[in-house]
């Protein structure tokens, strides 16, 4: 991603976060992925779908987003306010990081599917209490198909991602509404 997209990207994520999601994955708030253009890149489109993750007994709202630009490949990234959680996401920042994952991902009761991840931190969260992380990964084409799918909808996406060194896993659900239109807007130049 461009570096001057980051800024107005994360900012447009939490923009549409500010409604608090509640602590179950299936909330009413989800029935839909939004879709956010790019303030700067016309033809960079985001499609966010909100959720919750958890570390230990600590818990707080997660976004998925994909990100398609014709003629790059699609991104997903997952968006967690990992200070609020307790989770060091240190080891995975930048080109020195320690650490890659990898990101465990499950639709449903399909068989999980692992990413090599890496991210960075950006802009104060607009709820004002902790920093955000972004974890970015090349997304699973096969994986995105079956989310367009019917059988997909109303599955829980779970997303797992290990601590470098002990403690407990950051854990990350989302519930595949059955409106996909955003997805499918947002993808469609892509696939």
């Amino acid at each position: 991603m461009h570096p001057g997209w980051r800024f107005f990207y994360l900012l447009a994520l939490f923009v549409g976060a500010l409604t608090p999601v509640s602590a179950t994955p299936s909330s009413p708030q989800q029935s839909h992925w939004l879709v956010e253009p790019s303030p700067d890149e016309p033809q960079l489109q985001t499609a966010v779908l909100k959720g919750n993750s958890r570390h230990n007994t600590k818990t707080a709202e997660a976004l998925l987003a994909i990100s398609c630009h014709p003629g790059s490949p699609m991104r997903m990234s997952l968006v967690i306010p990992t200070n609020r959680l307790g989770f060091n996401a240190d080891d995975y920042e930048g080109p020195s990081a320690t650490t890659s994952g990898p990101l465990r991902l499950i639709t449903g009761k399909r068989a999980p599917i692992s990413f090599p991840v890496h991210g960075w931190g950006s802009v104060r969260s607009l709820q004002g209490d902790s920093w955000v992380f972004e974890f970015g990964m090349k997304i699973n084409k096969t994986e995105l198909l079956y989310w367009l799918g019917e059988a997909a909808q109303g599955q829980t996406l779970t997303l797992t991602l290990p601590p470098h060194a002990g403690n407990a896993p950051l854990i990350a659900e989302f519930v595949l509404p059955t409106n996909d239109g955003g997805l499918r807007k947002v993808t469609g130049p892509c696939l």
